[in-house]
Parts: C-alpha cells; structure tokens; sequence
C-alpha cells in the first residue's frame, strides 16, 4: 500500500503544485484509491503466487 500511495502522491501533488484550481478532495481520494488498489494488487498477488508455487 505504501508503494502505491508513494506513486500516486508523486502525481497528484505535482498537479496541486501546479495545475490552476485543482481540486484537493481530488487528490486526497486519489490517494486513497491509490493506496487501495496497490494494496489488492500485492494481495492478489501473493495468493496467486502461493497458489502456483
């Protein structure tokens, strides 16, 4: 999940940064679901893995 919101704030806080009137609650829910989605995608991913080998 870290990774995820790592990536994730490197791109919506460069465009708080500099895009005119971008929105906050835009950035703090893509947060969120950045940090959501990696976390199912390393989840998934484990289950799978453990599955196969």
């Amino acid at each position: 999940m870290f990774f995820g919101l790592v990536t994730y704030a490197t791109y919506d806080l460069t465009n708080l940064a500099t895009v005119k009137d971008w929105p906050v609650l835009i950035t703090v829910i893509d947060l969120a679901w950045g940090s959501f989605v990696s976390g199912v995608t390393a989840l998934l991913s484990f289950l799978v893995i453990r599955k196969v080998f």
